[in-house]
């Protein structure tokens, strides 16, 4: 797919740019964890329940399934309430905590009036319900912040609204800004006082990074180091689901910058988790997830390998073709090389042919000669079969009766191998037929050597096919061993928690 990019594309990222834009505060965005709640981790658990319903197929898709369940862990990492919106917070809430580190930065970038971004795609001013939004503007203003310098993207409808928002935070009068990806990302001019960038959730494609990212690292920022900020939940989807969005962003970075080290990628725009990895989420066991990466990774070369041998598989038939055919090839060479001794000299005043039992000197009555030949022998000839008729340059002459591109007859010449003129309706254009097929004879022997040399090459080639084994079979063979080791410690595992539910006793 590079290969082909290539060919109509010239892509230039911006570390080959070398662009002028601000560097990130510790060479990373930062990782801000939330500890998990109570409810969160019994919601969970839940989430696991429900994931091996759907599993199962004990459940109608319409009722649930892993969109609604991740849409719902998704939430729930985000806040609580936004599954129980009476749910009383009894510790920092991710709008409580990014409030704290806005506050900070707000405070620290006052004299150059340093404006930050917040990104949230749920829970939006919009959304019925707690409302994040409005969640952290409320944890703002009690610590500090006016009013007048929070703006949320939605409450500007317009393009003229929207141009005037860009201006108020380039000129430092908005410092906080909060919005979605879709109304923040692309097309947003703000970056001249941008200070920090806040993810209170993460998107599910990496093009949303880059969107929300691209806010402030840009060219025209006032600020030559600026802060990531990306809230995690412990024990929630969050930390998976940015886990997922690395690996994708990897390999969007070496498709773009031309790196060749990675040979296949999964689908970048997924949007939901696999039973998997809820039940990992849910039970708190890596090795779930582990297992189905090693499982989906032994699928992948497992197909490799299948198409490996069935590819070995067509090499071995077309090895086996090859040599009966160098050995048809090399008996054709020793037909033709008698022939072209046998082959008497026909050019020129030198013509001679029979035809019938009569002999000709003179080329146009032996076409003609020819010609009837045909017109009494073909219509009594079935298919295929053939009729002599004469002789020409030391060799016989036959008439064939054959259908094939609309022609129903050929005429040949018959040497230890067989040289196939065109029956024409001209009596001239027969004869120059036949001695050019006589003339041909030493390019017919050329051919066929050179026909031999290809097809010995060619069985080389597949020779060293055949024997080299499958690329990643000691990959293989390890992930194999790997996915058996992890099904029986999962399967002990299970067993030791069924043991120990058995134990309990019921209250």
């Amino acid at each position: 797919m590079m290969s082909l990019t290539a060919t109509f594309a010239d892509i230039k990222t911006h570390e080959k740019l070398d662009l002028d834009r601000p560097c990130i505060h510790g060479g990373k965005p930062e990782i801000v964890i939330i500890p998990p709640t109570e409810e969160l981790c019994a919601f969970v658990d839940q989430l696991g329940i429900r994931a091996e319903a759907v599993r199962s197929g004990s459940v109608d898709p319409h009722t649930d399934n892993m969109l609604s369940i991740t849409t719902a862990g998704r939430k729930a990492a985000l806040d609580m309430r936004l599954i129980h919106p009476n749910l009383i917070p009894t510790a920092d809430t991710k709008a409580s905590a990014a409030a704290g580190r806005i506050v900070a930065i707000w405070r620290d970038t006052e004299a150059e009036r340093g404006a930050q971004i917040v990104f949230c795609d749920l829970a939006t001013p919009s959304s019925a319900g707690f409302n994040v939004y409005a969640e952290v503007r409320t944890h703002l203003i009690q610590q500090g912040i006016p009013q007048a310098q929070i703006a949320f993207i939605h409450d500007y409808d317009s393009d003229s609204a929207k141009l005037q928002l860009y201006r108020d935070a380039n000129r430092g009068n908005v410092r906080v800004l909060l919005g979605s990806t879709e109304k923040l990302g692309c097309g947003t001019n703000v970056q001249e006082r941008l200070a920090a960038l806040h993810h209170l959730d993460s998107p599910w494609r990496p093009c949303d990074i880059e969107q929300r990212e691209g806010r402030i690292l840009r060219q025209g920022n006032r600020f030559k180091e600026v802060r990531i900020l990306r809230y995690v939940t412990e024990g929630s989807f969050d930390a998976y689901m940015w886990q997922i969005l690395e690996s994708k962003i990897r390999f969007v970075t070496q498709f773009m910058s031309g790196e060749s080290s990675v040979r296949t990628a999964e689908d970048v725009d997924s949007a939901v988790l696999s039973y998997a990895e809820v039940k990992a989420l849910a039970t708190g066991n890596p090795k779930i997830l582990e297992k189905a990466a090693v499982d989906n990774e032994v699928q992948k070369l497992s197909l490799l390998e299948k198409a490996w041998l069935n590819g070995r598989y067509s090499n071995q038939m077309e090895f086996h073709a090859l040599g009966e055919k160098i050995k048809r090839l090399k008996k054709h060479q020793v037909n033709i090389t008698t022939d072209l001794a046998m082959r008497q000299d026909t050019s020129g005043d030198k013509f001679t042919m029979t035809v019938g039992n009569q002999a000709f000197a003179e080329r146009k009555a032996a076409g003609f000669a020819i010609l009837g030949m045909a017109q009494h022998h073909i219509p009594r000839l079935n298919h295929n079969e053939t009729k002599d008729i004469g002789t020409i340059g030391g060799f016989k002459v036959q008439l064939r009766r054959a259908f094939f591109e609309g022609k129903q007859a050929t005429v040949e010449i018959v040497g230890n191998a067989l040289y196939e003129a065109e029956l024409s309706d001209s009596p001239l254009g027969v004869i120059a037929s036949l001695e050019s097929q006589l003339r041909r004879i030493d390019e017919k022997l050329a051919a066929t050597a050179l026909a031999e040399t290809e097809s010995t090459e060619r069985m080389a080639r597949l020779q060293q096919n055949l024997d080299c084994g499958f690329a990643h079979g000691t990959k293989l063979a390890h992930l194999r061993k790997q996915q058996t080791a992890l099904n029986e410690e999962l399967q002990a595992s299970k067993g030791e928690t069924m043991a120990v539910d058995e134990e309990t006793p019921v209250k």
